[in-house]
């Protein structure tokens, strides 16, 4: 669905001469997206206890476990990213005449672009993790609090 949205905007670009913008509405919308699904999947992958009790009676060591989590978190976001360059690449080969450095570092920038999003969502969907850990039905504030704080980041 994602690639499917990146490359019809792309196209609508395209047709309005606004070419120059390809690159900075990517990149906005692959920070966006990588931002709020780590949101909800920062604070309980990276620190649920019932799934380190599980892997700690592996042979490994916790920093493995941890790193683990991080790699998981940037592969799905990766995988956004990945999803949406390869469809706007896809519409600017077939539409435009553009020069080989152009594809290039859209390929390379797809790779970098969900580590700033990712981060920052991690610290705000740990810090909601943190202030809803003590409380009695702490799904439930999860969730409030993790859509209020998004209505308040899209207001």
């Amino acid at each position: 669905m994602m690639a499917l949205y990146a490359g019809i905007l792309t196209l609508a670009f395209i047709e309005m001469n606004f070419t120059e913008m390809i690159p900075m509405y990517l990149g906005t919308v692959i920070g966006l997206l990588a931002f709020v699904f780590t949101i909800f999947r920062a604070g309980p992958m990276m620190f649920s206890l019932k799934q380190f009790e599980r892997l700690s009676v592996l042979p490994v060591k916790p920093a493995a476990i941890v790193i683990s989590r991080f790699i998981s978190l940037y592969l799905t976001d990766l995988a956004i990213s990945v999803c949406s360059t390869g469809a706007v690449l896809i519409v600017c080969a077939s539409k435009l005449s553009l020069s080989p450095w152009f594809y290039i570092s859209m390929a390379a920038s797809s790779l970098v672009l969900p580590l700033l999003p990712m981060t920052a969502s991690m610290i705000v969907g740990t810090g909601i993790y943190a202030l809803t850990a003590t409380m009695k039905r702490k799904n439930t504030f999860q969730i409030i609090f993790s859509f209020a704080f998004l209505a308040l980041y899209f207001s």
